[in-house]
């Protein structure tokens, strides 16, 4: 099972976190509209 969420949520991987998911991968910084992000790829075995 995967989900993502932007660097600038730490609340929001902190939930994912506590839910057992793992980031397993970080994408380069991307611009959308007018604001870049980081995205986290998390992951958890069902």
């Amino acid at each position: 099972l995967y989900a993502a969420v932007l660097d600038a949520n730490a609340a929001g991987r902190r939930f994912w976190e506590r839910e057992g998911f793992r980031a397993v991968l970080t994408t380069e910084p991307r611009r959308y509209g007018d604001r870049v992000h980081v995205a986290h790829r998390m992951e958890r075995t069902l």
